[in-house]
């Protein structure tokens, strides 16, 4: 059999930094290398490459894990790749190529490409390419680590997908499915036409009805009009002729009001100057008589300041006289009281040497009874004292002995709660080491969350970051978007506005209209108009436009017979350029200036069979740059022909000149929109290929962010879960914490309990020890007492103090005088020495104010002298202010009598200005309610019969409606209304309101509806023959399927059954249908019997016996549907080397069908391959790989 699977290179994929090439044999290929040198990653980038979307197959958890992550001494990669080429040669692949290539590249923004031969192309093009052949969904074409064990771990159901797939039924019940989602949306199609048609079945009979009146309604309108014509048609033309005699009115009353208003404003003039002068002269004199008031008020001011100066000097000269007489008689007071003084102050001195005297005879007194009457007491305290401590002695005897009992007792208790303690504490320290333990878990527990979010975390980050970078580029994308949109749109609507400024009736002459229409209606043949036809470059516009003057629209046509005849039956006229008559005149003098362009004929463009056009047109013409070449040109010219210059002006070689320049002459603007028309179509198409590029990469993106969001939800989901779970853990461990901590507190409790216990007991024993030897000696202090206590009271002590007494009671009272007297004393001395400093106080108080008030006086004698020279020059100035005064009053009394005679006059000329302009405005306003009745009239017209071209007169002037035939209608002049046509026009309004409110637009909507109806009919009998078809369609499949399957299960159970007993050596085998009467749901169930043992279940098995087994399987599936090629990773592994004998043998049989890439690490199945890959892991953590023949040639190393 030839090679299928022909190599397969890797770029970045996983640990395969560098560029890897892996060709595979025809037949075994196996893959050798240490645990952790990346063998695997083969497999996994073949799987990767076919199409597979679940990383957890891939051993990864996002795209990201497929590119290399770098190390300490390799960066790491941007993009991965991986290709594997098949060859097809023999056809075996759907595609016309002799040799396929199909890779997938990924990238660190979470992007994937597939390529197909080098191009790019979608998942599902790859996926229906390799369906074909039976490699898109085949779950045992590449079998990983671990997963060759999983065939027997799975349900009875889940097994029957192995063997739907060597049965190749899997496109089948695609296409089943496929026909099940059209059958259902088919029915619901069918539901929705049903329903339609129940809805509309009602409304068509209604419609009918409501058109049958819309037509006899149509006819009575239609009679109603042509009435309605000849009654607007009177009513019209009388009121044009009223508002003509309105308006005739009006103007007559305006030239009155516009002749009094000329009187009027020569009065207001003259009124004006008069006002001016007034105002002028009344200016001068308030600002004189401001002058004037300032003065005098100056003046006033200084006349009582000089007044109120007087005033004062005259007090300054009281208040010093009488200051100064004040001031003798304090000193006078002054000198007495300071005698009085002294005299007080040696009184005081004599009471306080007696109160003195008698203070210290008093204190010698004192202390005679003082030492008395303490040695009586002394004495009397002793004798109470001793019998008071000889009641303490025996009291404190009786408290000790109390004391020791309770000692006794509570050293008992003490014991007895010190050994209940010890066991308490056995039981707290147990419970510590198992809080210990569940903390240690739920704290192990809680990490492994809070990992777990982290790694949320980073995820929702990434895409984060993605969704930000895919809205902000989806925002250009809009902008970007709107900009291509709206300037397609200008284009576009500048295009539509050429085309109907083109075709306007105003857009060119009413005969170049004509012919138009004409060749419209296929009557002339137009070749084109030549503004149309000649290419001219922007720069020579002017001088061409100039140039071709009144032909620059001339009609191109074949013969001018018909288009003469046309143009005489219509209005208008145009220029002709017949092909059969044109003769062109070329000029063929040799013509040398350094300011001729050319002939203009040679410097425009135009198709060849136009161009005798051309020729005819401007071949007569050259173009020079300025006037004076024109000049220098034109003599020379032959007859007919002319210069133009590039500004438009025309020398003709008769003498002849056009010259000047409008703004924009409407040639060169024609010649200027026929080439924007031209170049418009496309910059529109350019304008929309740019959207419909945007409009793409607008829809990826948009496709990407919906895809992000999902993403981004589901990781969102998925933190909120793990916070939860985390918050549950941190929780538990909290809770464990706590429990350990009450249980420790426990523990310490327990522990100083009994460290207390011991101590007190300890302290028991002293404290019995010490009362003992207390009670002895408190006895014997007790006995020494009452003895002392007995010897004190038989003392006695005459002590008697009655002349002492009467002594010290005699002296009291004399220090008590004194003490008085010397008190008051002080008291009179305190009163005098304040009196006598109030006094000298107020002198100097006086002597101050003496002095200021000379002062005060002297600088007002100063100042005096200023204020009446002041005075006497602002009465000089008064003098002269009131003889400038008097003059200026009289001339403003001559101007204030001739302006009242000048505002007598305008009043009288305004009150008939007033008059003439209010019956001015009366006659406005009847000529506007004229203008309003007519354009009310018109309203109603127009409402009654839409367009209609109006005959208005010169007062009214009114819009024209464009000339279409058939749309606009006319109203006849009608002088005098028939007879009765009031009464005609009555009986068809009442008739019309009898009818009532009709569906105008019932006709219209009568024939959709009736057309739907017919079109929705036609579709349900489509729909249900299409329901029909596919029901039959997923009959066969059902069948098809059933019948597959069978067979393909018989072959695999039989095939299972030999190889089973071949990798055992012995032992039976079977596979059993769990549901045999229902195949489209059945599961498969393995039964095996070991050699030498019972029956019994897989689950029983060893991991060896399980391998086994499972390979009996795979290799039964292989032989029964072989694909092209199959990868096997470790499937070996759990085999000793026996069984891989019995499995090389087998392997080595299936090559002949089936193209095998093994990797093992057993080197008994290695001897079976026919080439050999070696994979190690570098320095930098990337593999290398390097392969050999069997005869140990090197051939490649990467």
């Amino acid at each position: 059999m030839p090679s299928r699977l022909k190599s397969l290179e890797l770029i970045g994929y996983k640990t395969f930094a560098s560029k890897s090439h892996f060709v595979f044999g025809e037949r075994i290929t196996a893959i050798v290398g240490p645990n952790g040198s990346g063998k695997s990653n083969i497999a996994d980038a073949i799987r990767w490459v076919l199409g597979e979307q679940s990383f957890s197959l891939l051993r990864g958890k996002k795209t990201e894990d497929m590119i290399f992550a770098g190390s300490e001494l390799r960066a790491r990669a941007n993009m991965a790749q991986a290709t594997v080429t098949f060859d097809n040669s023999d056809g075996w692949l759907p595609i016309d190529f002799a040799e396929v290539s199909i890779a997938r590249r990924a990238y660190r923004d979470g992007q994937n490409e597939y390529l197909l031969n080098g191009q790019r192309t979608r998942l599902r093009d790859i996926a229906e390419l390799l369906g074909k052949v039976g490699l898109a969904e085949r779950t045992y074409t590449v079998v990983g680590q671990g997963m060759v064990d999983t065939a027997l771990s799975l349900r009875a159901e889940e097994r029957r997908a192995l063997f739907e797939e060597a049965a190749g039924i899997g496109i089948y019940r695609s296409k089943r499915e496929d026909a099940l989602r059209k059958l259902e949306q088919t029915q619901h199609n069918l539901e929705r036409v049903h329903d339609i048609l129940a809805e509309i079945k009602p409304r068509l009979k209604t419609l009918e009805r409501q058109a049958q009146r819309a037509r006899d309604y149509n006819q009575v309108k239609a009679e109603l009009d042509g009435v309605l014509k000849i009654w607007y048609g009177f009513h019209w033309h009388s009121a044009q002729a009223n508002l003509s005699a309105a308006r005739q009115m009006a103007e007559t009353q305006s030239e009155t009001v516009e002749s009094l208003r000329s009187e009027q404003h020569a009065l207001d003039r003259a009124l004006a100057d008069l006002r001016a002068r007034l105002n002028a002269l009344r200016g001068q004199l308030n600002r004189w008589q401001s002058e004037s008031s300032e003065v005098h008020s100056h003046a006033e001011a200084l006349s009582r300041r000089l007044a109120v100066a007087d005033e004062r000097l005259r007090s300054f000269d009281e208040q010093r006289q009488s200051l100064i007489a004040d001031l003798g008689s304090l000193e006078s007071d002054h000198a007495s009281q300071l005698k009085q003084f002294d005299a007080a102050r040696a009184e005081l001195e004599r009471l306080q040497a007696e109160r003195n005297t008698a203070r210290a005879e008093l204190e010698a007194l004192e202390g005679s009874r003082a030492r008395r009457e303490t040695e009586r007491k002394r004495v009397a305290d002793e004798v109470a004292e001793a019998k008071e401590r000889a009641a303490a002695i025996a009291a404190q005897i009786n408290e000790r002995a109390a004391r020791r009992a309770a000692i006794t007792h509570e050293r008992e208790r003490l014991a007895a709660a010190s050994a209940e303690q010890s066991h308490s504490l056995s039981a707290a320290e147990a419970i510590v080491a198992e809080k210990q333990n569940t903390l240690a878990e739920r704290d192990a527990e809680a990490q492994a969350a809070l990992a777990r979010i982290a790694d949320s975390d980073s995820e929702l980050q990434r895409i984060a970051e993605r969704i930000a970078r895919a809205e902000s580029e989806l925002a250009s994308l809009h902008a970007r978007l709107a900009g291509a949109m709206t300037a397609e749109g200008k284009l576009t609507a500048r295009a539509e506005a050429l085309a109907q400024l083109r075709a306007a009736p105003g857009g060119s002459s009413g005969g170049l209209q004509a012919l138009r229409l004409a060749a419209r209606d296929n009557k002339l043949n137009l070749r084109g108009e030549l503004a149309d036809i000649i290419i001219v470059p922007p720069e020579l516009d002017a001088a061409v436009a100039a140039a071709l003057g009144q032909f620059i629209n001339a009609a191109v046509i074949d013969e001018a017979d018909s288009a003469l005849d046309l143009l005489g039956a219509t209005e208008g006229r145009a220029a002709l350029l017949p092909l059969s008559k044109l003769k062109p005149t070329p000029i063929n003098t040799p013509l040398y200036d350094p300011d001729l362009i050319g002939i203009a004929a040679e410097l425009v463009s135009s198709d060849a069979r136009h161009r005798a056009v051309v020729e005819t047109a401007i071949g007569h013409v050259v173009v020079v740059r300025t006037r004076e070449a024109a000049k220098r040109i034109a003599p020379a010219l032959p007859p007919g022909a002319f210069a133009v210059t590039l500004d438009g002006e025309l020398f003709f070689a008769s003498g002849a000149i056009i010259a000047g320049r409008d703004s924009e002459t409407e040639s060169a603007s024609a010649l200027a929109l026929a080439r924007e028309q031209r170049e418009l179509p496309l910059a529109i198409s350019r304008a929309q290929a740019e959207r419909h590029d945007l409009e793409n990469e607008r829809d990826r993106f948009e496709a990407e962010l919906r895809q992000l969001r999902s993403e981004r939800d589901a990781a969102t989901e998925t933190a909120r879960r793990l916070q939860t779970a985390e918050r549950a853990a941190a929780a538990a461990r909290d809770s464990a914490r706590l429990d350990l901590q009450r249980a420790e507190t426990q523990v310490r409790l327990h522990r100083d309990q009994i460290s207390n216990y011991q101590s007190l007991i300890s302290q028991t024993h002293s404290s019995e020890t010490a009362l003992d030897s207390e009670i002895s000696a408190l006895a014997a202090t007790a006995a020494e007492a009452e003895a002392a206590a007995r010897a004190l009271a038989n003392q006695t002590l005459e002590l008697t103090g009655d002349e002492l007494a009467g002594r010290i009671a005699e002296w009291q009272t004399k220090a008590a005088v004194a003490a008085r007297a010397a008190a008051d004393s002080e008291m009179r001395l305190g009163d005098m020495q304040a009196a006598l400093q109030r006094v000298t106080a107020v002198i100097e108080i006086r002597k101050t104010r003496i002095e200021s008030v000379v002062s005060e006086s002297e600088s007002f004698l100063a100042s005096l002298a200023d204020d009446r020279a002041q005075l006497a020059a602002l009465e000089l100035q008064i003098s002269n202010l009131k003889s400038q005064t008097e003059p200026a009053l009289r001339t403003l009394a001559h101007l204030e009598s001739e302006l009242t005679a000048v505002e007598s006059a305008e009043t009288e000329t305004h009150a008939s200005l007033h008059a003439a302009e209010r019956m001015h405005a009366d006659l406005q306003l009847d000529y506007a309610r004229k203008k309003d009745e007519i354009e009310a009239l018109r309203r109603q017209v127009t409402d009654d019969f839409g367009l209609v071209a109006f005959d208005y007169s010169e007062e009214m002037p009114g819009p024209t409606p464009l000339p279409l035939e058939g749309v606009v209608e006319h109203l006849p002049q009608v002088e005098t209304l028939p007879d009765g046509l009031e009464d005609l026009l009555n009986r068809r309004r009442a008739q019309l309101k009898r009818m009532g409110a009709i569906n105008p637009e019932a006709l219209n909507e009568f024939t959709e509806v009736k057309e739907r109806h017919d079109f929705l009919v036609a579709q349900v009998s489509d729909l249900e023959a299409a329901a029909a078809q596919l029901r039959e369609v997923i009959a066969e499949l059902d069948a098809l399927m059933e019948r597959e399957f069978r067979k393909t299960f018989d072959a695999v159970a039989e095939q299972f059954k030999e190889t089973f007993s071949r990798l055992f050596g012995g032992g039976t085998a079977k596979l059993i249908l769990t549901e045999p009467d229902n195949f489209t749901q059945t599961g498969i169930d393995i039964i095996a019997r070991l050699p030498g043992r019972k029956q019994q279940g897989l689950a029983l098995l060893s991991g060896g016996e399980r391998a086994l087994t499972a390979s009996a399987l795979l290799f039964a599936l292989l032989r029964v549907n072989p694909p092209p090629f199959a990868m096997l990773d470790e499937v070996d592994a759990a085999l000793d080397e026996a069984n891989v004998g019995r499995f090389r043998d087998l392997l080595s049989e299936l090559s002949q069908s089936t193209q095998f890439v093994i990797i093992t690490h057993n080197r008994n199945t290695v001897q079976a391959a026919d080439t050999v890959y070696g994979i190690s892991m570098g320095a930098d953590s990337a593999s290398q790989a390097i392969s050999l023949k069997l005869d140990g040639e090197k051939v490649a190393q990467g």
